[in-house]
């Protein structure tokens, strides 16, 4: 399996490992890392949804690396249009491991 080759297996957690092992259906929650650390500056009390999108995107290709092998940022505040309405994805990501 290609996780295991790229050395993406290490990082799972245990219960992950042990399905891969015995061959059990896993799911996508299964190989994102839990808690995702996000790096950045730490001067804030509270974090509300635009500093955390903002803090990610400071160091995207850390956030990323986090992430794993698995997933590709497209874009910020990607504008789709549903109807008549234009709305803005905050953070786009693709995950590659669907389509393998």
């Amino acid at each position: 399996m290609i996780i295991i080759k790229l050395n993406e297996y290490e990082r799972l957690p245990d219960e992950t490992k042990n399905k891969l092992i015995k061959k059990e259906k896993s799911d996508i929650i299964d190989f994102v890392k839990n808690p995702i650390i996000i790096k950045g500056n730490n001067n804030y009390k509270e974090i509300s949804e635009k500093i955390l999108q903002k803090l990610i995107l400071e160091d995207i290709e850390s956030f990323m690396n986090e992430l794993g092998n698995a997933f590709c940022f497209i874009g910020s505040e990607y504008k789709i249009k549903i109807g008549n309405r234009y709305n803005y994805i905050d953070l786009l990501l693709f995950n590659i491991e669907l389509y393998k």
